[in-house]
């Protein structure tokens, strides 16, 4: 008898502790003291609920539904006692089943935390050790059973939270705790209660949002992965399909950096940013490098159209110079090549990057410096021609350079120009711009205190000179300019 009343003793007070955060419990323990107040029975009462809370298991309930039968027979005076192995048995099954084990938590609970996480902005500090603290603090407690439930309503929280930008906190609260709280209760495996595709149906961007960003990601089916790299790239609103956002492709780029993404994953994410549609500004505040999106970038620059040359060189502009690094030097001397041949079509955006490169000529690599000044004397199949609007522009910027790079590219420009033949002939075009280039070396050389640097200028400059005589010669003998 002693041993049944610690276990509906110990069931009570589990009920009273978890009343305290979970509304439906608390409505069963009010109903509890109505009825022992009228001195009903309620023993099987606390039992069932047990089973139905998760206090105990199936295989438990009828262990201890056994000893409350048994302690109703000894309880009559039948003149039979319990056997000293029978009491042992029932401490046992007491101590392991009820005595031993914490309250666990169910839904009522988790809803209030995962509402006051998402919505009270005093509930808890938002310093990141504290929300993982609060996470372990509670991760016991939780019932198992509850694991899908707070799976769905934070990503019901996050599909309303993410929109405004304002409450941004509350979506960094809510996936660090639920991170930690997945690591806590060791999450190692997910089941059909979980209902990703139902989930992800409702609340697209929430569901996107917990998956990619919390340990979650690696438990889901590739199908689900799948889903969720879809609605981080091409959201949907209203059933049209938009560019991603700029959150939306840092938590791809994350998943990319940790080795997360399948190939064909890969696939669609550099696809995606390559796409016309999807704004620099994006790429940049996402902190996609460079190199990924390069070629969108050259595309850009060769179109000879103001409106697509314009913003890559606003994008230019704005990335760190440290980035082009990352290009191979043959994607640099390109990337060089383009910008100036935008600059000589007036791209005024990509003029204005021009002008910073030649300031800052130093942070750039020598292959792109190369490529911006190569692009005014030789083609890329070695052919001469002048493309003069900013030849001054494209020769500062190697002249800005460390003498050492500054003398290999000019260098390499010289040799380079000694073996060249001109791209169309020599006629009256090519003549003025040699006039003109002549004229810029000059002035140049005469502002140049470095000895090295000034002889080869004035090896480039008798070269200039030697075209120009062929241009004057031809000019003479034919007549024909």
């Amino acid at each position: 008898r002693q041993t049944w009343i610690s276990i509906v003793e110990s069931l009570k007070q589990k009920f009273n502790e978890m009343a305290v955060r979970d509304s439906q419990v608390e409505k069963f323990v009010a109903e509890i003291k109505e009825k022992e107040e009228k001195e009903k029975p309620v023993d099987k009462d606390i039992l069932d609920n047990a089973k139905k809370y998760g206090l105990i298991s199936a295989v438990e309930y009828e262990k201890l539904n056994n000893i409350r039968k048994m302690r109703n027979i000894y309880a009559h005076p039948y003149q039979i006692s319990p056997s000293p192995e029978e009491v042992i048995a029932a401490i046992k099954i007491a101590v392991e089943s009820v005595l031993s084990k914490p309250p666990l938590l169910r839904h009522g609970y988790v809803r209030e935390v995962i509402d006051s996480l998402a919505k009270n902005f005093h509930y808890i500090d938002d310093d990141e050790e504290k929300i993982k603290e609060f996470a372990k603090s509670i991760a016991w407690k939780i019932h198992p059973e509850t694991y899908p439930y707070i799976f769905r309503i934070s990503c019901e929280h996050l599909e309303s939270l993410i929109k405004d930008p304002s409450l941004s906190r509350f979506v960094r609260r809510l996936l660090i705790f639920i991170d930690k709280l997945f690591e806590e209760i060791n999450l190692d495996h997910i089941d059909e209660r979980w209902k990703f595709i139902e989930v992800c149906k409702k609340f697209p961007n929430g569901c996107a949002l917990l998956i990619s960003t919390t340990r979650i990601w690696k438990l889901v089916p590739e199908q689900i992965q799948d889903m969720v790299i879809g609605y981080l790239l091409e959201p949907v609103s209203e059933d049209k399909i938009l560019p991603p956002t700029t959150f939306g492709l840092k938590i791809v780029f994350s998943l990319y950096n940790k080795g997360l993404l399948t190939d064909s994953q890969q696939k669609k994410f550099f696809n995606i940013i390559n796409k016309r549609e999807v704004s620099y500004y994006t790429l940049i505040q996402a902190e996609i490098p460079l190199k990924f999106y390069i070629n969108k970038i050259l595309e850009n620059l060769k179109s000879y159209t103001w409106s697509l040359q314009n913003p890559a060189g606003v994008a230019l502009s704005n990335i760190d110079a440290h980035q082009f690094f990352d290009l191979t030097t043959q994607k640099q001397e390109e990337l060089g090549r383009n910008v100036l041949q935008a600059c000589e079509g007036n791209a005024f955006k990509v003029i204005d990057f021009l002008n910073k490169v030649s300031e800052k000529c130093s942070q750039y690599p020598k292959d792109f410096i190369k490529g911006i000044f190569f692009e005014t004397l030789i083609n890329e199949n070695g052919q001469f021609r002048l493309k003069i609007e900013h030849f001054g522009t494209a020769i500062k910027c190697v002249l800005n350079c460390e003498e050492e790079t500054c003398l290999d590219i000019l260098k390499d420009v010289e040799e380079k120009l000694k073996i060249s033949s001109p791209k169309k002939g020599y006629d009256i075009f090519l003549k003025n711009k040699l006039v003109k280039a002549i004229e810029i070396l000059e002035s140049l050389s005469r502002s140049i205190n470095k000895e090295p640097i000034n002889q080869i200028l004035l090896r480039i400059k008798t070269t200039l000179k030697i075209h120009l005589q062929k241009c004057n010669e031809l000019e003479k003998d034919n007549n024909v300019f």
